[in-house]
């Protein structure tokens, strides 16, 4: 019986693994490779098939009735392969993920590419052994299989909350990829000799784990692309383009949060900051500070630069900044000069949390929407609850980048804010990309006349874009379905 309990618990910890390795995949694919780290359905996809797979060869070829050494044996060597498999994991996402990206395939496909590779192949082993490990479970009883069947199926089912715990609150908040990929090597390689103990072949398997063990201190320089590895991602300083000067940013998980001249906060950089910062002067004016909410905006340097412009003028929390990963703020306060100035106003509440506490008796006179297009914050509820924040003379400016030969979330956004919003026009920005920078106008009462040219700036015509919104197939976005990521992932040929 003591037997029987280790080996459930054997399937307890395996099963831990293997959920820690699953919470911690966006992480690992979205810092060095840009990824976005919500595409979990591919990488639960590839999980479980592998898993799946496992399971049904592990039961054709258990046989512990007759022999449970060779089934503990199998066991070991299933469980020393997953080590070295997480030992080696950055080395083999280097080799699968930078092809894949020179092909220039949509997001959503490289990151199924990944998945197929990175996951697929350990969850099959993980499955095996599993299977492997009940089959021991069970040896030699024939009044008690059931009861003892429901056992270690429990102490499986067990892991998962523990690994989703350690994942979320142990690992990703303190320790960081490496340090989770070397848990886990140490995990499985404990497991195997367990397994491997009154086996011939223990010696053998003991030597080999001890040669991968010994290269854990290598783990500790495994590149991650992260500067700070914080519970909410994988938080990195960089430069945004080569002849971006003095120019940086700040990265969440490969996704830039704000470009920002260090050396003096009224310069922008990003294209978007630049038209939305010549939109408000022309059509705001910029003799006094608009009262203003900036979505997602810890890192962004337009309330920075308008603080500047109007130090000493301005009222305080004349800008409300919504700014739900901390993280972010305190690594631009730390790299970027960013401080606390009474004119601007964090608040880490989620934004559409932060719209909805707002009164709802007008009061902002500019809303810029998250440039990381949030799905909850670009459906028509969110809409409704913003324009009764708005000012009757207020104006909401959601930036977009988007397809240039048929930009269809574009179109779909569009749609969505005319629900709501009585004008509503677009301004795109006329470069050679496959992708496009376009700002998103959305206004209660008439718009003002078109500004000043604004270098690389043209309006889109409006009745080509009413002909784009009246198609059946754009569907204005709710909370019920928002597909923003199947709009965003198509593929698009080159122009």
């Amino acid at each position: 019986m003591g037997l029987r309990i280790l080996y459930c618990l054997a399937l307890m910890l395996v099963a831990t693994g293997a959920t820690v390795l699953i919470a911690f995949s966006g992480r690992m694919l979205a810092p060095q490779y840009g990824l976005p780290p919500t595409l979990w359905t591919v990488i639960l996809s590839s999980s479980f098939a592998g898993l799946s797979l496992g399971l049904w060869k592990g039961a054709r070829q258990t046989g512990t009735s007759d022999n449970p050494v060779k089934a503990r044996r199998f066991a070991a060597w299933g469980l020393a392969l997953l080590a070295f498999w997480a030992l080696l994991e950055p080395i083999i996402e280097g080799w699968v993920a930078i092809p894949a990206i020179a092909l220039e395939n949509p997001l959503i496909y490289v990151a199924g590419w990944v998945a197929l590779w990175l996951f697929l192949p350990p969850f099959l082993v993980i499955g095996w052994v599993m299977s492997l490990l009940i089959g021991l479970t069970l040896t030699g009883l024939p009044d008690q299989r059931l009861p003892w069947l429901g056992r270690a199926l429990g102490a499986a089912t067990a892991g998962i909350p523990v690994g989703l715990l350690l994942a979320e609150f142990l690992f990703k908040a303190h320790l960081g990829i490496s340090a989770t990929l070397s848990s886990l090597v140490g995990l499985f390689a404990v497991l195997a000799l367990f397994l491997a103990l009154g086996d011939s072949l223990r010696a053998v398997l003991l030597v080999a784990l001890l040669g991968g063990v010994s290269q854990l201190p290598a783990a500790w320089a495994w590149p991650t692309g992260c500067d700070l590895e914080h519970r909410d991602g994988c938080l990195g300083v960089g430069i945004p383009s080569r002849n971006a000067g003095d120019f940086r940013t700040v990265k969440l998980n490969g996704a830039a949060k704000g470009a920002v001249n260090p050396k003096d906060l009224s310069l922008l950089y990003d294209n978007r900051d630049r038209f939305i910062n010549a939109m408000v002067g022309q059509q705001i004016g910029m003799d006094r500070p608009p009262r203003s909410l900036i979505l997602d905006g810890g890192a962004s340097p337009l309330p920075r630069a308008w603080a500047k412009k109007h130090f000493g003028r301005s009222p305080a929390g004349v800008f409300l900044v919504s700014d739900p990963t901390p993280s972010v703020s305190r690594m631009a306060e730390l790299h970027f000069g960013f401080r606390e100035s009474p004119t601007i106003q964090l608040d880490h509440r989620d934004g559409r949390l932060l719209v909805q506490s707002l009164p709802a008796v007008g009061g902002i006179e500019l809303v810029i929407g998250a440039p990381n297009l949030l799905p909850h914050q670009l459906t028509r509820e969110f809409n409704d609850a913003l324009v009764k924040r708005l000012d009757p003379d207020g104006v909401y400016l959601l930036p977009v980048n988007d397809h240039a030969a048929d930009p269809r979330l574009l179109v779909h956004l569009v749609k969505t804010l005319q629900v709501t919003f009585p004008r509503v026009d677009v301004w795109r920005h006329e470069d050679d990309h496959d992708r496009r920078d376009y700002v998103i106008r959305a206004a209660n009462s008439v718009l003002p006349p078109p500004p000043v040219e604004i270098v690389g700036w043209t309006s889109w015509p409006r009745a080509d874009l009413h002909a784009r919104t009246e198609s059946p197939n754009v569907t204005i976005l709710s909370d019920d379905h928002a597909p923003i990521q199947a709009l965003l992932g198509y593929p698009v040929p080159k122009m």
